[in-house]
């Protein structure tokens, strides 16, 4: 059964749309013989890798995702994310680092040209969320959702959703994000692409779909009128789904997709507790506090750490956490965690896998 859905997954011609229409009637290998039989072929972008029997193609991907650790979800499986079954087209096949529940899931989205507000923002948010018991949805790309997958995981559980193969990292800047949701008992990232295959720009737009889908709610942060996040919206509102925005500066480019999106009817969010009045949830957080929590708190113990690693940068032009790692005798978990708050406060910034000092900070 499983080798015909994967089949179909990657068949030309045949849409999780198409095949939905008749999972209810037939078996999956009578809408294989439906959609076309072994007249498929596979579609170009996997041929370079699986050939062009979609069959032989299923076989080649079962082998290889056993192989990695990876699982194989399709759509008539029991653990296959319900919301996202409702969606208009559905993908017949996900692949995932580790089966995972896909109840009361919160998808944050947002440009990645991110502003260090924004970014605190969908930072605490999605560490409040989490902490409440809710997994974040969100995209593994540069800025917002960077800043959503890292709250999530200081406060509980996230998925990622990949626009390529399950084994593929990109952005490289976010390789840490890659290691901390793999080293997560409870989070997980999920792709309807099979291994091997890199991102695709048809790819990312498709994605944004399933981050929609899999949510009752998507907050968008900070978007540009043009931005992927503004796609992920429209699926949203498709989808018949709740979107929130935060506001930002009206006059600010970066936020003329948030803009339009609040004289469309999205619900406009200021603060935690609009976020769960729109959820119709009755929980009171003091929003002064929450920020505190992440900013200040955790640091007061750091302070030391947080020297000793600017200092490392700053004096021995060092730019890598293994570096760091050996030179500190810390363990890379630490140095990463304070890194990624450093980088919340605006002190240092990334470039792929390389940290910097923020030079405004240290002339």
């Amino acid at each position: 059964m499983i080798q015909h859905l994967l089949a179909l997954s990657i068949s030309a011609r045949v849409s999780g749309k198409r095949a939905g229409l008749f999972l209810k009637d037939y078996t999956p290998n009578e809408i294989f013989d439906l959609m076309g039989g072994n007249s498929l072929k596979t579609v170009v972008h996997a041929e370079p890798f699986y050939g062009t029997d979609p069959m032989a193609a299923a076989e080649k991907i079962m082998d290889l995702s056993d192989k990695l650790g990876f699982e194989i979800i399709s759509i008539l499986d029991e653990s296959y994310p319900t919301l996202l079954r409702e969606i208009d087209s559905p993908p017949i096949i996900l692949y995932c680092s580790r089966r995972t529940d896909f109840k009361d899931c919160f998808s944050i989205v947002g440009t990645r040209m991110s502003d260090r507000i924004s970014e605190k923002i969908a930072f605490t948010i999605a560490r409040l969320l989490s902490e409440s018991g809710y997994t974040i949805i969100s995209g593994l790309a540069a800025g917002i959702d960077r800043f959503a997958h890292l709250g999530a995981l200081k406060g509980g559980c996230t998925v990622g959703v990949m626009a390529g193969g399950i084994d593929q990292q990109y952005p490289p800047s976010n390789r840490d994000i890659y290691t901390m949701i793999r080293a997560s008992q409870s989070s997980a990232f999920i792709t309807e692409i099979p291994p091997f295959i890199k991102g695709q720009k048809w790819s990312f737009v498709r994605r944004n779909r399933i981050i929609s889908g899999l949510s009752r709610w998507t907050l968008v942060v900070q978007a540009g009128d043009k931005s992927g996040a503004m796609i992920t919206a429209r699926c949203a509102l498709e989808q018949n789904r709740e979107v929130m925005v935060c506001p930002g500066n009206t006059f600010d480019q970066s936020y003329y997709g948030c803009a339009r999106l609040i004289r469309q009817g999205a619900a406009l969010i200021s603060s935690i507790d609009d976020v769960f009045e729109e959820m119709g949830i009755k929980k009171s957080m003091n929003n002064s506090q929450s920020e505190d929590l992440f900013l200040l708190s955790d640091r007061k113990s750091k302070i030391k750490e947080d020297h000793d690693i600017i200092s490392a940068i700053k004096n021995n032009n060092l730019n890598d956490i293994d570096s760091i790692s050996r030179l500190l005798n810390m363990k890379i978990s630490d140095i990463a965690e304070t890194v990624t708050l450093l980088e919340i406060q605006g002190e240092l910034h990334r470039e792929g896998n390389k940290i910097f000092l923020n030079k405004k900070l240290f002339i």
